[in-house]
């Protein structure tokens, strides 16, 4: 057999040629390939997961604004009746006195300073701080604010807290605050009126008059 004619047979037959690419197309990946893969969705895994988890204590900080808010209406009622605005860190008392309900506010402690407690905040009358808690006993119990010694006290029928507030010291921590300021400041980071309650200043980040940036930090 004419071996040149052979060899033209083999390779110039298209369906030989097919299946010699199809065999190559269809070559999986080699080990190293796969360790390389990995390797990389686990960096870009643990890159992620703090800016994740922010995210995901931000969204949780919401449920102290309906209280905040709350709170601050009641304030100014308060203050039309008698004058001066009503300083606690003790839940109860809010409740007795301004007529509000804080017992399903159960991740924060909610207490109201005046302008006599917020330093560099000439224009502040009152501030409306909920503290987050992590206490899972029902009702009565206190939190430290973060860096201070002031101490928020639970109202008496208080629910037990949910869970998702960290540690102190961690991101969403116990003790670090969501504040509430009166009147509102502009929107906005507030540059020029740190926020010194605490050992290390705070520089919220206003929208409409409410600042998660403190809760926000470790």
């Amino acid at each position: 057999m004419n071996t040149g004619s052979r060899f033209a047979r083999i390779h110039g037959d298209p369906s030989h040629q097919r299946r010699v690419i199809g065999r190559c197309e269809t070559r999986g990946f080699t080990l190293i390939e796969l360790m390389v893969v990995m390797a990389i969705i686990a960096i870009l895994a643990v890159l992620a997961l703090p800016q994740y988890r922010v995210q995901l204590i931000a969204g949780r900080l919401e449920e102290a604004k309906p209280y905040l808010l709350s709170v601050a209406a009641a304030q100014r009622v308060y203050f039309n009746r008698s004058g001066a605005y009503l300083a606690a860190s003790d839940e109860q008392t809010l409740e007795d006195n301004l007529g509000v309900d804080l017992r399903d506010a159960a991740n924060f402690c909610v207490i109201v300073v005046t302008n006599n407690f917020i330093t560099n905040s000439a224009n502040t009358e009152f501030e409306v701080w909920a503290v987050l808690r992590n206490n899972t006993d029902l009702g009565n119990d206190t939190t430290t604010v973060d860096s201070t010694a002031v101490i928020c006290t639970a109202a008496d029928e208080k629910r037990a807290a949910t869970g998702w507030v960290q540690d102190a010291g961690e991101v969403g921590g116990e003790g670090r605050v969501v504040v509430l300021r009166y009147p509102e400041p502009g929107d906005g980071p507030d540059l020029n009126n740190l926020d010194v309650h605490r050992a290390a200043a705070t520089v919220h980040d206003w929208v409409s008059g409410i600042s998660t940036m403190d809760a926000l930090q470790p």
